[in-house]
């Protein structure tokens, strides 16, 4: 793969929540633990800095309630963070059982994505999948 400017990196991920106090409160647990810190709260979106790219969480609009693809509503296949270490994926998989978060699939190596590639999937408060993983390959190239 070649090397790509910063100008071609995922600038911001934009959620939408349907109980923005459920939903941040969720996200500052996982995000934490993957180097993210809460830097923006209102009662329209609260926002994430740390890694690449920016996390932003809106409140859903209720006006789009019946549109689940209109602006403000969930919904995407997946998001992937980047954990700095296995010990980071298993801490996130613990977070998620002691806060009862529906796992999706437990801490795993998924070789066929690359070499001790390791990961846990879940969901946050509103469905959406989100998966935490440790990637040596990615480690190595920094």
């Amino acid at each position: 793969m070649e090397n790509r400017s910063r100008a071609s990196a995922l600038h911001h991920l934009a959620i939408s929540g349907s109980d923005l106090g459920v939903s941040a409160a969720f996200y500052d647990a996982v995000l934490a633990i993957v180097g993210y810190t809460r830097t923006v709260t209102s009662e329209r979106v609260c926002a994430w800095t740390g890694p690449d790219p920016e996390i932003l969480l809106y409140r859903t609009l209720e006006e789009n309630a019946d549109d689940r693809h209109a602006t403000g509503q969930a919904g995407w296949h997946h998001a992937a963070f980047l954990a700095g270490s296995r010990d980071d994926v298993d801490a996130v998989h613990r977070l998620l059982v002691d806060s009862d978060s529906t796992i999706l699939d437990a801490p795993a190596e998924y070789p066929r994505y690359s070499d001790g590639y390791y990961a846990v999937y879940f969901e946050d408060p509103d469905g959406l999948k989100l998966e935490v993983a440790f990637i040596p390959a990615h480690h190595e190239q920094a």
